[in-house]
Formats: structure tokens, sequence, C-alpha cells
């Protein structure tokens, strides 16, 4: 029979689909998910085995999994029941902020975290405390609380390579700020381990291992950042600065010229070189210039009497040279 017919329309109707995306959801299965959780509000009926607001949630998550991150966002939006998906309000603006993160929208991001810290509920889900955490630590600098937020948030279970990595990097840059070299590096280390695609946390190693007098090893975690991402500035300009450090100007240089030529920090610094440069060679010169007048006003001469030196001999019998024999 046709898909028209009474006994299809009768099983295919809004909840089959409702159920359908819920079952595509827990498998992963998102772009099927979508399919049918859009054809079931195609048909203007809600669902009855799942709340409205989890079947948004849902398609929010599968929509940010498929990179369509505003329609994502749009769906984040209508969750007016987080509780029913185990969430609080704290944890949807958490979501909203990683897709506007993922679109470059960085001052919609920025409010989405900073609501989630003004929430009555607060986040629920160890990555989002963690980001809160992290949030606050930028503002406010307190490290010692976010130092024992984080490591709470580590010791929960069912963490994904991505969150760790995430805490583990939040966590070695507040060690870092405060110096402590050690647990900086232990945490820097486990995020590059966990989550060894983020150019930001190789930087920062590269920081630690500078400000450590381990140049060789900065230098290397800096060239795998700039593998990671060839636009990535900031460790093309470490990179220069550290050629810069050791002597080697025309390598920094050669770094220079690559980079943005209107940043104002990397004509500055082209500039710099440039100006020691010249006044190396104009030292050089001046040095030339002296040695060559010396040498005119004092000429070198040589001695030609060649025998003022030879052992005086006599011819008188039985005497031999001047020291005897």
């Amino acid at each position: 029979e046709g898909i028209s017919s009474p006994l299809h329309r009768k099983v295919l109707d809004a909840e089959f689909f409702y159920a359908m995306g819920d079952a595509c959801y827990r498998q992963h299965q998102h772009q099927q998910c979508v399919f049918a959780y859009e054809s079931a509000m195609e048909m203007k009926a809600a669902p009855k085995a799942v709340s409205l607001s989890a079947v948004h949630y849902q398609l929010g998550v599968s929509c940010r999994e498929l990179n369509e991150f505003d329609r994502a966002v749009d769906h984040f939006r209508r969750v007016d029941k987080p509780i029913t998906v185990s969430l609080s309000m704290g944890d949807i603006l958490c979501e909203m902020e990683g897709c506007y993160n993922a679109m470059g929208e960085m001052e919609e991001a920025e409010d989405c975290v900073r609501r989630a810290t003004e929430v009555s509920i607060p986040p629920i889900r160890p990555e989002n405390v963690a980001r809160v955490a992290w949030f606050r630590y930028q503002l406010s600098g307190e490290g010692d609380a976010t130092i024992g937020l984080l490591e709470e948030c580590l010791k929960r279970t069912g963490l994904g390579k991505k969150q760790q990595g995430d805490m583990h990097a939040m966590l070695g840059r507040v060690h870092l700020d405060r110096r402590d070299w050690g647990n900086a590096e232990k945490s820097l280390a486990l995020s590059c381990k966990k989550e060894p695609g983020v150019v930001a946390t190789w930087m920062a190693l590269a920081e630690l291992y500078s400000a450590t007098d381990r140049d060789d090893m900065a230098m290397r975690a800096l060239q795998r950042a700039t593998e990671l991402d060839k636009a990535a500035d900031g460790a093309w300009s470490l990179m220069a600065g550290m050629f810069e450090k050791h002597g080697q100007a025309s390598r920094a240089m050669q770094i220079y010229d690559r980079m943005d030529p209107n940043d104002p920090h990397v004509k500055m610094r082209q500039n710099q070189i440039l100006l020691k440069a010249a006044l190396r060679l104009q030292r050089i010169f001046r040095g030339h210039q002296a040695r060559k007048l010396m040498q005119s006003r004092h000429p070198r001469t040589v001695a030609r009497n060649y025998g003022a030196r030879g052992p005086l001999r006599s011819n008188t019998p039985g005497m031999g040279s001047a020291g005897g024999e």
C-alpha cells in the first residue's frame, strides 16, 4: 500500500517521529535525529512521552554536532524547563556560549557565560561548572577557589577527553599565572595529551618552558602550535622573540615578514631589528676607519740588520764564540 494509506498515516504520526528522534539522539545519529524531530513538529502535535524542552535540547545538541550553530542556539533558547533533561539554566547558557564561540561571536559568548554566573541555579555539568569558574577567575583572579573547583570537576566520572583537556588547560593556566611551574607543567602536559589539537595550550606550555630557561622545548611547543594553525600569529611572534633572544635576528626577521604587516607589534620589532643592524654596521665601519687611520699615522717598520741578533765571533786563536765552548 502507498504511504498515504490510512494505515500508514495512523502509524507514522507525530509520536512515532518523536520516539524516533529520541532513539536517534541516544545513538548519536544526529542527522536522523534532526529529521525525525522536525518531521514531528511539522505535524503541530506536542510530544506525549518526552517534554518539548527535552526535544529542543536534543535538537540543539544535534544541530551543534552538525556544525549548524545558528539553529542550535535557536533551539537552546527554547529550552524553558532544563530540569526535564537534568540540567539548569546555567548549563543551557553554557551550551549557547559554546555555539557563539564556534561562530566567532565573542561578545554574545561572553554575555552567555556572564549570565550563567548570575542565574539562581548554577550549572550542574562539570564542564560547565569549570567554564563558569574560569570566567570568574578571569574577572577576579581568585586562584585558590578556581583551583579547588577545577580539581573537583576533574574527579567526576564520565568526562570525555575534550572535557578533561579543557579543564587541565584551565588549571595549568591558573598555576602558570601563579608561577607554580611544576603544577602548571603537569596540567598543561596532560591537556596536550588529552586534546593535542589546541593551539592555545601549546603556546601556554611554550611560555612555561621559556620562563624556566628551556628554550629548546619552548621552540618545539611553538612549532607544534604553528603546525596546527599556520595563521597563529601569537605563536609566530613568540618564536621570533626567542630567535631575537638568542641573537638570530635574520631568522626572527623572516618570521616577522610572514606575519600581518599592519600589526603594530610586528612593525615595531622589525624596526628594532633594522635599527640594531644599522648601529652594528656603523660600529664596524667606524672601527675599520679608526684602524686605517692608526696605520697611516704609525707605519710598520721592519728591521733590516739581520746580523744584529747573531752570536759574536772572534778570529783570535783559542777563542770561541761569546758564549764560550
